[in-house]
């Protein structure tokens, strides 16, 4: 059908279009699709305002929990080409049982069998997809290219994600939902897990320290099992920095691994009576990173995930997990630059990217103005200035991002620059405000190092790269 408007001399000025399906169909006597909202075997509440829904307290021997169902009109899912099922369920919920757990829709399923509180997993389980259609009469799901009908048998799932906030940059997706360690896990069989997330930024720092990863970290019971599985784990870019990769490390609780470990207690010292021992590995310089294994890397996936189903915690075994999300910038006009720089050999320091952007606000430099620029409590001006180790500076993101004087841990430092010899010894502002150049150079020669062999014993004063001159000492006859 074809609308005309014209104006008050009869001049048309636009023409619509409509099309309009006829149908014979009377909906009113179709019945609803009703489809249950889920995360793991948890049920999901969610702002039902603009949706037709009904809720009933469902148990399993004695667990209950009410299960939230969105009843799907037949009007609303009548095309060919079907409705995705995302547009027909709330897109963010909560836990039912703690509605400062937020979730977000994840995917539909549809089930042989009913889901149960506290019961079996079934997330991984069923067939999933992504549309629903009411056609030829009948409810239907699109399995890949083919539709497949709902049988009164089958139970139609919406599952959903936890949402983790691990910085303003990154929010990540999990399979499986816990609680934050603040709150009593309550008693779970078998003792609790903990699953701690943090970013990584280009130059080598982290948006939190160890305790932070904990303080925030999501607590999951095994309920009585000996293992679980980690579960998928999503990571959302947003429009200035993108995941480059994302990595797993392996830790225990300080408290250890039996189900008496305590999680929620934090008291005392971190790192002694409360925390977690992360896996670690000490390279030649004698820095500690952590023993991280990579999962994903750009280029595996359109969105940055971790799905190993060989990714498992397992009871009396290391019962903590960090995913390090590592990023990279996406450049843009308000980028400023890291460059780290050799006085030794008076030349720049090869870094990965190189060098180090940081993305700010527009018309923002390294020189404070107000909240803007480095924030620290030595003053800061261009030329050389004392860089304090808690000096940060707010990227585009609201994000306090530090600055990484720890050489051996920048990504993509060569050779030399990995032994230890060189040391940090000032930093500086270009004029314009827009570079900070860190200064490196080898350490103090009056550190020696001492080999022992026999029958002989050398003592070589580390001093440079440069020749240096050797001392024997001899406490036998040498052997030439």
């Amino acid at each position: 059908m074809t609308a005309v408007v014209t104006n008050a001399g009869g001049k048309v000025t636009a023409r619509y279009t409509y099309n309009i399906t006829v149908t014979e169909i009377d909906f009113d006597n179709v019945q609803d699709l009703p489809v249950e909202l889920w995360i793991t075997n948890t049920t999901v509440g969610a702002d039902t305002a603009g949706f037709v829904t009904t809720s009933e307290t469902r148990t399993n021997g004695n667990n209950s929990a009410t299960v939230l169902t969105v009843k799907v009109s037949a009007q609303s899912a009548y095309a060919e080409e079907g409705v995705l099922l995302s547009s027909l369920v709330p897109v963010k919920g909560y836990k039912s049982d703690n509605d400062k757990v937020e979730t977000v829709y994840w995917k539909g399923t549809v089930q042989t069998t009913q889901p149960l509180p506290k019961g079996d997993d079934l997330s991984n389980a069923g067939t999933d997809f992504t549309r629903i259609r009411y056609w030829n009469n009948a409810w239907e799901y699109q399995d890949g290219s083919e539709w497949k009908a709902i049988s009164s048998t089958n139970t139609v799932v919406a599952y959903y994600l936890q949402i983790n906030n691990v910085s303003p940059e990154i929010t990540t997706g999990t399979q499986h939902y816990g609680n934050p360690p603040t709150s009593n896990p309550g008693s779970s069989g078998n003792g609790f897990t903990l699953t701690a997330f943090a970013v990584v930024y280009p130059d080598g720092t982290l948006s939190r320290t160890e305790q932070q990863m904990y303080e925030t970290g999501m607590i999951r019971g095994y309920y009585g099992s000996t293992s679980f599985e980690l579960g998928a784990i999503f990571a959302a870019n947003n429009s200035t920095y993108r995941v480059s990769k994302m990595t797993v490390t392996w830790g225990e609780n300080v408290t250890g691994t039996s189900s008496s470990a305590t999680w929620n207690s934090m008291s005392g010292t971190y790192g002694e009576d409360w925390g977690v021992n992360w896996d670690k590995t000490t390279n030649s310089a004698g820095d500690e990173w952590y023993k991280e294994k990579t999962y994903w890397e750009n280029g595996d996936s359109e969105i940055p995930t971790i799905n190993d189903s060989t990714l498992k915690f397992t009871y009396g075994q290391k019962n903590a997990v960090l995913i390090l999300i590592y990023l990279e910038v996406v450049e843009t006009e308000n980028t400023l630059n890291i460059i780290y720089w050799d006085d030794n050999g008076n030349k720049q320091i090869t870094t990965n990217p190189m060098p180090i952007p940081v993305v700010v606000a527009p018309n923002v430099t390294f020189i404070p103005m107000g909240e803007n620029g480095i924030q620290q409590v030595s003053a800061v001006t261009a030329g050389t200035f004392t860089l304090d180790d808690d000096a940060y500076i707010k990227n585009s993101s609201g994000a306090k991002q530090g600055f990484n004087k720890n050489l051996s841990t920048v990504p993509g430092v060569p050779g030399v620059y990995l032994s230890g010899l060189y040391q940090y010894v000032s930093a500086e502002i270009s004029g314009d405000g827009m570079t900070l150049t860190l200064h490196f150079n080898v350490k103090d020669t009056s550190d020696t190092k001492t080999f022992v062999s026999a029958p002989s014993q050398y003592q070589v004063p580390m001093v440079s790269l440069a020749p240096v001159s050797v001392k024997l000492v001899c406490s036998s006859p040498l052997l030439l």
